[in-house]
């Protein structure tokens, strides 16, 4: 039962949930007339799936061929197994995880004040995601999903494959101190702007609040409000404007290219920084040290 439950999660359970995500999010938006940063977020960390074939052959880390595959092929550098539950699981595993994790960065900010954030989270993310990654991953080794083939010491067996408790789950610490941190940015900034999107192109819009109402012109504090002012001299005079309320506020309207520039940015980031952190140094350390692997040529 645990295993069917851990492999309907991968897939479909994490297909769907991406789904879901999107589909909520753009609802959101819509009535907003802009994308939330939160949803920006999940957009982004969604985006660096494509990657994950290419840490795997790093790792050597094998999925079940039982699942359906993305129409992918043989491509060098790869893991020979590209499931679509890759797809689901950056937004299910990678948004949850980062927002457990923003929680206590929150919590450990306000004990630290004149702390660096990023150090926070970078001391934070360090227990939290070690054992975030340990039940997550090993689960799914237990059920089969995935194995690593050729595991660095120490390591955990089971039946149907082998998890190591040290490489790679500590090289990923960086990116997840950073993913996290960046959710931190947005529940604490309360303009919405965050570290990426200083990043961006295209100029952000300016939005106006709700404003005090104020009279037309050529009325006076106390001055009647139907439309007639008086004088210095006692002459009654109309007014030249309209004296009907106005206000500074305006209904919210969508500013394409902005919020286009915006999720570019943050993918463009996300996808750089997730390569440099961790799948550049996971392939990188197999092309020096490791050895030939029939199961991940």
């Amino acid at each position: 039962m645990f295993e069917e439950f851990v492999r309907w999660v991968f897939h479909p359970g994490g297909v769907l949930f991406s789904g879901a995500v999107l589909l909520i999010g753009a609802i959101v938006s819509w009535r907003r007339k802009r994308l939330p940063a939160l949803f920006v977020f999940l957009i982004a960390i969604t985006t660096c799936f494509w990657q994950e074939t290419y840490g795997d052959w790093g790792a050597y880390v094998l999925y079940d061929h039982n699942f359906a595959q993305m129409p992918w092929g043989s491509w060098p550098f790869t893991a020979p197994s590209k499931p679509w539950g890759i797809l689901g699981g950056y937004t299910w595993f990678q948004g949850l995880w980062a927002l457990f994790c923003a929680l206590f960065i929150f919590l450990a900010a306000r004990k630290l004040p004149k702390w660096n954030t990023y150090i926070v989270a970078l001391l934070v993310t360090i227990p939290i995601w070690y054992l975030w990654d340990l039940a997550i991953e090993y689960s799914n080794v237990r059920a089969g999903v995935w194995s690593y083939i050729a595991p660095y010491w120490p390591v955990l067996h089971s039946e149907k494959g082998t998890f190591p408790l040290m490489w790679p789950i500590l090289e990923q610490i960086p990116f997840n101190a950073f993913t996290a941190w960046l959710v931190f940015c947005l529940w604490r900034d309360p303009n919405g702007l965050t570290p990426l999107d200083r990043f961006v192109p295209v100029a952000p819009p300016v939005r106006t609040s709700p404003g005090r109402t104020r009279p037309a012109s050529g009325h006076s504090r106390g001055a009647p409000s139907d439309g007639v002012a008086e004088s210095r001299d006692g002459a009654t005079t109309l007014a030249v404007q309209d004296a009907r309320p106005r206000t500074d506020a305006e209904a919210p309207r969508w500013n394409v290219r902005y919020e286009l520039a915006r999720v570019a940015t943050w993918c463009v980031g996300f996808n750089v920084v997730f390569f440099v952190t961790c799948i550049g140094p996971l392939m990188l350390v197999r092309i020096l040290f490791g050895d030939p692997n029939p199961l991940i040529p």
